[in-house]
């Protein structure tokens, strides 16, 4: 071979690589552009977002995603295509998975379930599958998306799952992926643990449930963290996971270890809870009331109540609103009907015909809420109230027998919430409270 061919061979080679180099330099300055105009409109979507213009939000953040598509726009049915996600780079991954979370929690309560749920399924499957992935130095991003579908299971608004897998399966599945994801990112990585263990509760695995709370307790500082976990996330799991495990305890026959529980959340959880959140206090309050009410600490339980929740209420006045409203009415007489063996029908009168009036007491959203987080339905406390009173009447007041009639009425609303449609009971916790009142209840009728 002549000099004359190798030179001209390496100068091919020379331009061939600068060629690429070239190509590879237009490719990145292409994806910075793109980048900087999808953030742009994503800034735009959720500005149009917190203004309450949802149409307009949604048009934003779906302009924001087009500009990843290699076709077309993007539309939340068809989503991305795997030649699409395979092109992503590490930040374009960031930012399609960030605006489909945020789009998804935009239009949460305003949009159909599946307009929600679909675009945060995808972003979960296109992190999982996209080849950008490798590249990422920083995958707090994901966070959000693992915890919108953990909740979004426990809660039901996610009903469809992988083939082979129940919703049980599924949802640990995605917990035990946000615990690893977060091992060196503590308030997040508290967050993912609370999730697992409310994930294995679920499962009716109260004792490793309880393991992993423990282990959470040992990195978990209210202080330091429950603000910005609530911040980061809409609200704080850690909490809710302890006070829940008191009831997971006392359940396994664990008294003292319950007990403990409990303390360690009145003494570190409740106060950092702004009175303003009234239904975060109530939810954390009521796993509580329910431990210390079965181990006879009746009296400590009424001044709870009544420095957490009765007091603060007082300076709020009478146009405050809370899906905690429609609990303290309730929870407050029931109290005072345990606190007072020999409290006067009289002293009653004004309970009694609120309890039998026809006006609505419990949206059955709001106690949904109350079945699922803090494990005892408030139809069952408002039933247990009208058996309580009834017991007090003479046989011959025909109250008594409304008051009985009501009761039932309501505990059969809690049976449904606490069985599925096979009968079988899904919510031990909360039956176990619900049983033995609506058993006296149906002798009585």
């Amino acid at each position: 071979i002549s000099i004359r061919t190798k030179n001209f061979d390496n100068s091919k080679d020379v331009l061939l690589r600068r060629n690429s180099s070239d190509s590879t330099s237009s490719q990145m300055n292409d994806d910075a552009v793109k980048i900087s105009a999808a953030e742009e409109a994503m800034t735009m979507a959720k500005m149009l977002g917190h203004m309450g213009s949802l149409d307009a939000s949604v048009d934003a953040f779906h302009k924001t995603l087009s500009f990843f598509k290699l076709q077309g726009k993007y539309s939340i049915q068809d989503g991305f295509t795997r030649k699409e996600i395979q092109s992503f780079s590490a930040k374009s991954l960031e930012v399609v998975v960030t605006a489909l979370v945020t789009m998804a929690k935009t239009i949460d309560t305003h949009s159909p379930r599946e307009l929600c749920t679909k675009p945060v399924l995808d972003a979960l499957s296109i992190y999982d599958s996209a080849p950008g992935r490798r590249h990422l130095k920083d995958r707090s991003f994901v966070f959000p998306v693992l915890s919108y579908i953990c909740v979004g299971v426990q809660g039901g608004k996610i009903l469809e799952f992988p083939e082979g897998q129940d919703q049980a399966d599924y949802l640990l599945g995605v917990a035990n992926t946000f615990v690893s994801e977060t091992e060196y990112q503590c308030f997040h990585h508290c967050r993912a643990l609370a999730l697992k263990a409310a994930s294995l509760a679920q499962q009716l695995k109260f004792d490793k449930a309880v393991e992993v709370i423990n282990g959470m307790n040992r990195i978990y500082d209210p202080v330091k963290h429950s603000r910005i976990i609530a911040e980061e996330y809409g609200s704080d799991h850690c909490c809710n996971a302890m006070a829940l495990s008191a009831l997971w305890l006392k359940h396994l026959g664990r008294e003292q270890e319950a007990i403990i529980m409990c303390d360690d959340v009145i003494e570190r959880c409740l106060p950092e809870i702004d009175e303003r959140n009234m239904l975060g206090r109530i939810l954390l309050l009521i796993p509580s009331i329910a431990v210390l009410l079965a181990y006879g600490q009746l009296e400590r339980t009424v001044e709870l109540f009544t420095q957490f929740v009765m007091e603060p209420v007082k300076r709020f006045g009478q146009n405050w609103s809370s899906p905690a409203k429609p609990v303290i009415r309730p929870m407050s007489l029931l109290l005072k009907i345990c606190s007072q063996s020999e409290v006067l029908i009289t002293e009653l009168d004004d309970d009694i015909e609120w309890l039998l009036n026809d006006q609505e007491k419990m949206p059955d959203l709001v106690d949904t809420i109350y079945t699922s987080k803090a494990q005892w339905s408030p139809y069952d406390l408002y039933s247990e109230i009208c058996l309580r009173i009834a017991k007090k009447l003479e046989k011959d007041d025909p109250r008594r027998a409304l008051l009985m009639t009501e009761g039932l009425r309501l505990s059969h609303l809690a049976d449904s919430k606490l069985k599925n449609e096979s009968g079988d009971v899904v919510h031990p916790i909360a039956f176990s409270i619900h049983n033995a009142v609506m058993s006296e209840l149906e002798e009585l009728v």
